[in-house]
């Protein structure tokens, strides 16, 4: 049995489970689509483009995100809490 056989069965068993309790029933397909209807999207948007529109949208809000979680932590630096500001300075007035 080669290598990678034998380290994939985790994920194997994972994408069996799945399946099978999506199919079973035994959770709303609306919270829990298949592992094989959740394939068929993937790939049909890969086709069309989608997957690139809705990747860089989801890149744009994590930076986003990220820049506006910095600032707010600059401020919070600088109002005194108990992280000492850096010596660069902040951009938040006093």
């Amino acid at each position: 049995m080669t290598r990678w056989l034998r380290r994939s069965y985790s994920v194997l068993f994972l994408l069996v489970l799945w399946e099978a309790v999506s199919r079973g029933g035994l959770v709303n397909p609306y919270f829990l689509p298949s592992a094989t209807a959740v394939a068929g999207r993937l790939w049909g948007m890969l086709l069309t483009g989608g997957l690139a529109v809705d990747l860089g949208a989801t890149v744009l809000r994590v930076l986003l995100a990220f820049g506006v979680a910095s600032l707010w932590g600059d401020c919070g630096r600088s109002a005194g809490w108990p992280i000492p500001s850096s010596r660069w300075g902040s951009p938040c007035p006093r």
